[in-house]
């Protein structure tokens, strides 16, 4: 789901991991994300000001958990300094496509151990969260520029242009264009 930028929802300033333990209050994220992901999928009338109640609820429980969070200790455990720095890894060399494991040797461990510790620590898979960061860079380049689809693929470092838009269609189920014109409609 893209959330225009267009719509002023006031979700947290700056990237969180966050763990939400209640099952009550993990329930109503997903169900809220589920809700704003049909409405931006029907595009109905009025979708818009939907998309921006369901956020600014979104945000709100958001906040809430953020509030709750307790200060870490001054001292990290290997597990998270590994975790945080393939995280810094992944978004500073985004535009590279570099794999998985290669970052994992750039770190001095092997994939299988940066595997294990990012899922331990995050609740998710290294390959993942590179999968993510890959989409999220591919989505800012379509929806915020008028660059050809074509030259997105290349700034991003993938072998073509029709590999680019295999891997866009296979994570969003939409390909590179449909997703540019459904954030511009």
């Amino acid at each position: 789901m893209l959330v225009p930028a267009s719509n002023a929802i006031s979700l947290p300033h700056q990237a969180q991991h966050l763990r939400i333990s209640d099952p009550t209050e993990q329930a109503s994220l997903t169900s809220l994300l589920e809700v704003m992901r049909r409405e931006q999928s029907k595009n109905e009338a009025l979708w818009h000001r939907a998309m921006q109640a369901y956020g600014e609820l979104v945000g709100i429980l958001l906040q809430r958990q953020t509030s709750r969070i307790t200060p870490q200790p001054a001292r990290r455990s290997a597990a998270k300094r590994l975790s945080l720095a393939y995280c810094s890894r992944i978004s500073q060399f985004h535009r590279e496509n570099i794999s998985m494991a290669d970052h994992a040797t750039a770190l001095g461990v092997t994939a299988t151990h940066l595997t294990r510790v990012v899922k331990a620590e995050t609740g998710t898979t290294a390959a993942s969260l590179l999968t993510e960061r890959q989409l999220y860079a591919a989505h800012r380049l379509l929806i915020e520029s008028d660059m050809p689809i074509q030259n997105v693929a290349a700034e991003l470092n993938f072998r073509s242009a029709a590999y680019f838009t295999r891997f866009i269609t296979l994570h969003t189920k939409r390909t590179p264009s449909a997703l540019r014109k459904q954030s511009r409609s």
